[in-house]
């Protein structure tokens, strides 16, 4: 009777073990998760040099879908892109879409694929390749709000706000009318949220998220959601804030708003170029080393509702791309930007990108591959050391050096509309060069005079002294 007993309670036990298990997925996607991770075999060192790419599946090729992505896997590889960051990859909400195909932040199910895209085993796919490239990937993580047609607001309407004829709402102050706002304060809100995440990382094998509207989800969950992911395997986590509380809360990387609004600045002349050392120096005072800003011209909102790059900041649009690299932090760039993108993407309908042979992609090519093996380009939290140098032209011409372990790469400026002559004032760069772009060698002192064109920039490798 005692072994009857004893066989009775592990039965038991296992039963229960078993529903625990499947009970946080709806039935609908139950699908068995086999992924095993060891944190201590997991390689954490994207931080230390690597570039970001952001997909836009729905324009990336006239079809559309991961599969005719792949066809592009091993040109972003010969580019040297580090993290590849997908536009969120959910199928769309129908209730008050805008336009024809809808906004892909309009979550419908966040535990499905949308069928634009293709299905879940053609996402894996395109992980698993993007992975044996040597590329990271991260996906768009809208946990503030989703479409009204998602079916957790049948199932629990009470985790969503509400006005007060108890209707839902967009979130507050926005003109998202195709989305209702979620209330974190609802305890089973969050640990759904959390585990449909945790979803992502072990069926998919994602190494992170870029996470969507974060300040009005709130610290309090971000401190609560990111060290459990981490526990399966150490992730990236992009904040869609600038924020630095949100390093606090778990994320590494926030975006570089402030940046790309002196940029704005100084193309429409409304500020010289002093405020970039203004923004170097704040950066370095008040951003810890092992915490980066996510640098950028361009990305999905920039382009399509505040305009090209050409648009933003016309003769410019060159020295602030590589502006980004020469920086502290991780660098961005948006699809069709090597392709020299010209056009506003459409945001609601389909409008594929014009793939075309442009200097872009030989200018990221470069940057990417610089910032990958010279240890001068590493982040600061690989002891990199960055500084603007002085000139007798401070008004036009912009210098900075980065330096680690006897590497050194000094960024050169011509920020004005004419030609410009300077002579730097510091004798530890004189020396000897290789110009990155033009593969000629020069030599760089105090008692020469340097001379750039209008808008000019020049990326030096020392080669000695």
């Amino acid at each position: 009777m005692k072994n009857n007993k004893k066989l009775f309670i592990l039965l038991f036990s296992l039963l229960s073990i078993f529903i625990v298990s499947f009970g946080c997925i709806p039935n609908s996607t139950q699908i068995t998760t086999t992924t095993i991770y060891n944190n201590q075999d997991t390689d954490v060192s994207w931080d230390k040099n690597l570039s970001m790419y952001e997909v836009n599946i729905r324009q990336y090729s006239n079809e559309g879908t991961f599969n005719s992505f792949i066809d592009h896997i091993s040109r972003l590889k010969k580019m040297g892109v580090g993290i590849v960051w997908f536009m969120p990859i959910h199928p769309i909400g129908v209730v008050n879409r805008k336009g024809t195909l809808g906004s892909y932040y309009a979550i419908k199910d966040y535990y499905g694929i949308n069928p634009e895209f293709g299905n879940i085993d053609d996402f894996k796919n395109t992980v698993k390749i993007l992975h044996s490239n040597g590329m990271k990937v991260i996906i768009d993580w809208v946990a503030n709000h989703t479409s009204p047609d998602n079916n957790l607001t049948k199932d629990h309407p009470e985790w969503y706000v509400k006005n007060t004829d108890g209707n839902f709402i967009p979130p507050n102050g926005t003109d998202w009318t195709d989305v209702i706002q979620f209330d974190f304060s609802k305890k089973e809100l969050r640990e759904y949220m959390i585990n449909v995440m945790k979803y992502w990382i072990t069926e998919a094998d994602i190494d992170g998220f870029r996470c969507d509207a974060v300040d009005w989800v709130g610290l309090d969950f971000w401190k609560e959601c990111i060290p459990q992911l981490n526990k399966i395997k150490p992730v990236i986590m992009l904040a869609e804030s600038q924020n630095p509380d949100f390093y606090a809360a778990g994320f590494r990387i926030t975006y570089g708003w402030d940046l790309l609004n002196k940029m704005k600045n100084i193309a429409n002349g409304t500020a010289d170029l002093n405020i970039i050392e203004t923004y170097i120096n704040s950066e370095l005072t008040n951003i810890q080393k092992n915490n980066y800003r996510l640098l950028f011209t361009s990305n999905h909102d920039q382009n399509s509702w505040s305009g090209t790059v050409y648009e933003l900041f016309g003769n410019y649009c060159e020295p602030f791309a590589v502006l980004t690299y020469a920086l502290d932090g991780i660098p961005l760039i948006y699809s069709g930007q090597e392709a020299g993108l010209n056009k506003r993407l459409q945001f609601f309908e389909k409008d594929p990108i014009n793939w075309t042979t442009d200097k872009f992609e030989n200018i990221y090519t470069r940057l990417n591959q610089l910032k990958l093996n010279n240890e001068a380009m590493w982040n600061r939290n690989y002891d990199s050391q960055l500084k603007r140098v002085k000139t007798d032209n401070n008004n036009s011409i912009f210098i900075i050096s980065r330096e680690n372990n006897n590497n050194t790469v000094i960024f050169v400026f011509n920020f004005s509309n004419t030609i410009s002559k300077f002579t730097i004032t510091e004798s530890e760069y004189n020396g000897n060069y290789k110009d990155l772009f033009s593969e000629t060698n020069v030599s760089f002192s105090q008692e020469q005079i340097q001379s750039l064109n209008p808008y000019e920039y020049k990326v030096l490798i020392r080669i000695s002294n």
